[in-house]
């Protein structure tokens, strides 16, 4: 098993890998809301579902600079990140909390995980579905790109019942726990809740601060909050390049350092 200390960490760099808004940083002049399109409110799920990937199939791989904070019982802080990611390949995140220095680098791969712990020189690995279990997050790389660049959607194996407001839709699924937001303005989710069937909230995810990058509209801050968990993580991306000529995913773990498995 996961000792707790190192358990701590892991949480830690995965909330911020699987979404999570941030603060610190240059602000940017948030842009227009554009308007809604001519047809809401009587899109179906399905064109929802098709606004939403129109722009954002072509996104293959990112890398960016982002500021994050996380918050659980265990441990707060805030840091800043060097993100890279592949959609078909590997997340990767560096991680420095403040005056340059690099503290600790996790890598996702289709089937395995990677923490380097740099201070402890230690290197905790495993399989995607330890890591993920260890946590209780979903960790496979497509969730992670998807989290981690605003992008998600319904899934469309599910029978999705769609209803509206002024200006959003929600889509709801038969249970009523799993719920997505749609600004149809932007054609993004702008929040997903899992509840619980009394409807506790277990999960929240949220999606603000919309800029556009290469034509594409894309959250610059994310935000991810377990409350039961009194657990939370934010991340602010400073810059963001979207298919990038090529990535490095090196880890770059020195010889001497601990090999710890995470079984879960």
């Amino acid at each position: 098993m996961l000792r707790h200390g190192h358990l701590i960490t892991l949480y830690a760099i995965l909330v911020t890998l699987f979404l999570s808004a941030g603060c610190a940083g240059t602000r940017k002049v948030a842009e227009p809301r554009p308007g809604l399109p001519a047809r809401f409110p009587n899109h179906s799920i399905s064109e929802v579902r098709q606004n939403i990937a129109f722009t954002t199939d072509t996104l293959a791989s990112f890398s960016g600079r982002a500021s994050f904070v996380v918050d659980t019982p265990d441990q707060s802080g805030r840091f800043s990140a060097t993100v890279r990611a592949h959609k078909s390949d590997s997340v990767f995140l560096s991680i420095s909390p403040g005056l340059g220095i690099e503290a600790a680098r996790a890598l996702v791969t289709p089937d395995s995980f990677f923490l380097y712990d740099r201070i402890r020189n230690e290197l905790m690995y495993g399989s995607v579905d330890a890591a993920g279990g260890s946590l209780g997050v979903p960790v496979g790389n497509e969730d992670l790109f998807r989290n981690l660049l605003g992008i998600i959607f319904p899934e469309p194996d599910v029978q999705w019942s769609l209803t509206s407001s002024d200006s959003l839709y929600y889509a709801r699924d038969p249970s009523g726990q799993h719920i997505y937001t749609i600004d149809p303005a932007y054609w993004r989710v702008v929040r997903y809740e899992e509840r619980t069937p009394s409807g506790e909230l277990i999960e929240e995810r949220a999606f603000s601060e919309f800029t556009l990058f290469d034509g594409t509209y894309l959250p610059r801050r994310i935000t991810f909050r377990r409350p039961l968990d009194h657990s939370s993580a934010s991340l602010y991306y400073r810059e963001l390049d979207l298919n990038p000529g090529s990535l490095s995913f090196d880890l770059r773990v020195s010889e001497s350092a601990d090999r710890i498995p995470i079984s879960y």
